[in-house]
């Protein structure tokens, strides 16, 4: 966020970090805009359900066919949308912000250990790891991350041992730093409200 403006005054910067940085300003925008669109109008939601729903039926066999799946997801948005009240416009930006300065994050491991894959594929290999991340048998996805992430940034023409030591330093700063941070603000918490 702090070197966008250096990069639109002129300053000499790496033409691949430039173009991380432009595409993670306009994922971020089209992220921002589809939130708020899918926030307060419910026609995206129906289509998103029902679309779902179909995919659910037509690809895995049920004893029963999933239903309701529309209304249910507006439901679930209008619980949302009550508990947050105004504050929803916060939300969805501290939300879009967590990922994007989490993508930013193994973007710049990935430079820091002299690897430059193309941005996109970096998408892809971060989604990847996201995926893996909801895995229930560890917390966090510990384990199937990391193997997951190095290996699509393996596919995406990073060399594995940069592969490596990249998701090493990403995990690192996304998922251990912020635990004993988190312990921290804990304390704080419990001494200032008891």
């Amino acid at each position: 966020m702090l070197a966008i403006p250096a990069i639109m005054g002129g300053a000499p910067v790496n033409h691949g970090l430039a173009t991380a940085a432009y595409l993670g300003v306009g994922v971020f925008v089209l992220l921002i805009g589809a939130g708020a669109v899918l926030f307060k109008t419910d026609a995206p939601l129906e289509w998103l359900g029902r679309t779902i729903q179909w995919a659910l039926n037509a690809t895995v066999r049920r004893r029963r066919p999933v239903t309701g799946l529309s209304r249910r997801l507006l439901s679930d948005r209008d619980f949302i949308r009550s508990t947050l009240d105004r504050g929803w416009r916060s939300a969805l930006l501290a939300a879009v912000g967590n990922t994007g300065f989490d993508y930013l994050a193994l973007l710049c491991a990935l430079r820091a250990v002299g690897a430059s894959p193309r941005p996109s594929l970096v998408v892809l290999a971060y989604a990847a790891a996201e995926l893996a991340a909801q895995i229930p048998f560890t917390p966090g996805g510990l384990g199937f991350v990391e193997a997951g992430l190095v290996g699509t940034l393996t596919l995406a023409g990073t060399p594995a041992p940069a592969a490596v030591t990249a998701t090493l330093l990403y995990r690192l700063v996304s998922y251990w730093l912020p635990i004993p941070a988190g312990g921290v603000a804990y304390l704080l918490f419990r001494r200032r409200y008891g």
